[in-house]
C-alpha cells in the first residue's frame, strides 16, 4: 500500500530556507536535517506548514530524506488541504492533526489514503472502525492472530502475525443439489480467508450433520445428510452458522 505508515515526530520545528512554489515537491530548513531516512511513499512524516498571521496552512508528507540533509522530498496538499506558494521564513511544524485522533466521519467519507492504525468514529453507523491490512475493521478483534489456526482445509496454513481475525455468522435457507451440496457466502467476504466454521441445523431432526469440505474469503461449502448417512439431496438446507477468518 501507499502512505500506510504514518510516521510522526516529536519537537521538530523551525522556518523555509527557501521560498517554497506551489509546483515544488522539496522543502528545505536546518530544522530537517536532523530526520531519519526511512521515509519513502509507504512510511511518510506529515509536516505542517503554516503562516498564522493569515490563518494559512498545507499539511505535506516528507517521502524522501538524505542523511544529514536540510532537504526533504514532499507530497504537497494532503488532509484536505492544497498546495499554496509559501516564501522564505515561513514556519514549518511536526504536529498532531485530525488524523492522528479519532475523527468523526460517515462511513462514505472515510479517506482513501488512511494509515494503517487510523481511527474513525463512523456517524453514520455509531461504530469506531480501524484501518487495519484487512481495510477499516471495527477497533476490537476477537482474537490474537497466534491464538487461532490452522486455516480450514489448509494443513499447516496460519494466519499471518499481522492478520485480523474478523467473525461473519447468520442464518442461511438454500437449496443442496443431487450430491446434498450446497454454497454459503457470507454477506461481506473476510478479506483473506475463512478458518473455520460452525454450523446448526434450524430444522428439528430432520437435518445434519453436515461437512464443511471447502471454503474461501467469499463463503464455504457443505454437505448436509439426514440421520448422519443419508446425503440430503434436491432439497431446501436451513442452517446457522459463524465462521470465524482473517
Amino acid at each position: 500500500m501507499t502512505y500506510e505508515q504514518r510516521a510522526p515526530r516529536d519537537y521538530t520545528f523551525g522556518t523555509l530556507g527557501t521560498a517554497v512554489a506551489v509546483s515544488d515537491t522539496t522543502v528545505s530548513s536546518t530544522a530537517l536535517a536532523t530526520l531519519g531516512t526511512g521515509y519513502s511513499a509507504t512510511q511518510y512524516l506529515p509536516l505542517v506548514i503554516h503562516d498564522p498571521s493569515r490563518g494559512a496552512y498545507e499539511m505535506v508528507w516528507v517521502t524522501g530524506h538524505a542523511a544529514a540533509s536540510q532537504q526533504v522530498t514532499v507530497v504537497r496538499g494532503r488532509e484536505g488541504t492544497t498546495a499554496q506558494a509559501w516564501a522564505s521564513g515561513t514556519q514549518l511544524v511536526a504536529g498532531p492533526s485530525t488524523r492522528d485522533g479519532l475523527q468523526a466521519l460517515t462511513r462514505a467519507t472515510l479517506p482513501a489514503d488512511p494509515h494503517l492504525g487510523m481511527r474513525a468514529l463512523v456517524g453514520d453507523e455509531s461504530v469506531v472502525v480501524e484501518r487495519t491490512v484487512g481495510g477499516w475493521q471495527p477497533s476490537v478483534g476477537i482474537a490474537n492472530p497466534a491464538d487461532v489456526g490452522p486455516i480450514i482445509n489448509g494443513g499447516s496454513a496460519y494466519p499471518p502475525a499481522n492478520a485480523v481475525i474478523l467473525v461473519r455468522g447468520g442464518y442461511w435457507n438454500g437449496p443442496s443439489d443431487a450430491n446434498g451440496n450446497s454454497t454459503v457466502n457470507y454477506r461481506t467476504p473476510f478479506p483473506n480467508a475463512t478458518i473455520a466454521v460452525t454450523i446448526l441445523s434450524n430444522a428439528y431432526v430432520s437435518e445434519g450433520p453436515f461437512v464443511t469440505w471447502a471454503s474461501n474469503a467469499a463463503g464455504f461449502s457443505i454437505t448436509s445428510f439426514q440421520a448422519s448417512t443419508v446425503r440430503l439431496a434436491n432439497a431446501t438446507v436451513s442452517i446457522s452458522y459463524i465462521a470465524i477468518g482473517y
